[in-house]
């Protein structure tokens, strides 16, 4: 069988077109060394940002932090949800609970954002429920600098980094396919 079946055969039994199955895998293994740069520098420049809204118990929305790091929101909601997907990935390698996920919210809504850990209810719910609870310290906020300090070093943006907090963390357990 050729590539090209083989790609056919993956995503026919994954429910999925060959474009968005190839989407999908280009999203999911594609990681520039300039978009990696991007995140990393505006996760810097959003953790205290987070940080003080989590501690004033106060939830801020992808436009409010597009806004903060002097960024249009109508274009920029996409860049947002990937720096706070990076900072979400440093919290847990930190051992610190999830602070973007439960204090940035998607533009127009006061919800938390349905998709993550959407697959495993459980876990999603003991994930809100430990941030809910916790009291951010500067400790926190040191121990995610850290962490964010080395998934830079290592080159490592928001989807490489979650690839590593799954492989030394096994209760984040496996994506679903999208």
């Amino acid at each position: 069988m050729d590539l090209k079946e083989r790609v056919a055969d993956t995503a026919a039994s994954e429910g999925l077109s060959v474009n968005a199955w190839a989407v999908r895998c280009f999203d999911a293994n594609v990681d520039t060394e300039k978009a990696h740069s991007v995140q990393h520098a505006e996760a810097r420049r959003l953790l205290p940002i987070i940080f003080a809204a989590a501690r004033e118990n106060r939830i801020i929305t992808y436009a409010d932090a597009a806004r903060a790091l002097g960024r249009d929101p109508a274009t920029n909601s996409r860049m947002i949800g990937g720096v706070c997907d990076l900072l979400d990935a440093a919290a847990a390698l930190a051992g610190v609970p999830l602070i973007a996920f439960y204090t940035v919210r998607k533009s127009g809504t006061r919800e938390i954002n349905p998709s993550p850990f959407a697959h495993v209810p459980e876990l999603r719910t003991a994930i809100l429920d430990r941030a809910r609870k916790h009291d951010f310290t500067q400790g926190d906020f040191d121990a995610m600098s850290v962490a964010l300090e080395n998934e830079e070093r290592e080159g490592r943006g928001n989807k490489l980094a979650w690839r590593r907090v799954r492989e030394i963390t096994p209760a984040f357990g496996p994506q679903p396919s999208r």
